[in-house]
């Protein structure tokens, strides 16, 4: 499987972990992590888990084998996530929203984390409609907009912001002004 990883991980792993036998220990780690099914994106909890190894094996073990709420492992890892290439893939209005809602870095951190992995899944509408009233219900709240996210029905999420807004019609489609 180790030609399945994507890329990305693999250099990290290379980066974090440069002693061969570490590196191969923690390679078939993460292939155990993606023979289950965590209802987030493996990529991004296996990303979390090496943020959180801090390059050390048994940090690693630690973490992986003790996942209860795989969201609490990425957001447990966003304290050592600063670059922003994650966020760069978003509409640039969800971005700019979030800019402008959460000042805290942290926060901003975490909640990238969580559109991430929203944008990982399908919900049945656009996952653009859905992290546009998320962010609308949370009205600047990192908490929450992350309770939320972990107990949601989109469509539900969708109209409740739609009446907040007073029903102006547009169900998120349209970018934030």
């Amino acid at each position: 499987m180790k030609n399945e990883l994507p890329k990305d991980i693999l250099s990290k792993v290379a980066e974090l972990f440069p002693a061969e036998p570490d590196r191969n220990e923690i390679i078939r780690l993460i292939e155990e992590i993606y023979t289950h099914d965590w209802g987030v994106g493996k990529d991004q909890l296996v990303r979390a888990l090496l943020m959180l190894s801090k390059g050390k094996v048994d940090e690693f073990k630690k973490h992986s084998t003790n996942i209860v709420d795989p969201r609490d492992t990425i957001t447990d890892a966003t304290p050592f996530i600063r670059d922003d290439e994650a966020d760069d893939e978003f509409p640039p209005d969800i971005r700019e929203k979030v800019l402008e809602l959460f000042p805290a870095e942290t926060d901003r951190d975490e909640l990238f984390l969580l559109i991430e992995d929203i944008y990982t899944h399908d919900w049945g509408v656009g996952k653009d409609q859905l992290v546009r009233a998320l962010l609308v219900l949370s009205e600047g709240n990192a908490n929450s907009f992350k309770d939320r996210s972990k107990n949601m029905e989109p469509r539900d999420l969708i109209m409740e912001a739609e009446a907040m807004l007073g029903n102006p019609g547009h169900y998120f489609l349209e970018p934030f002004d």
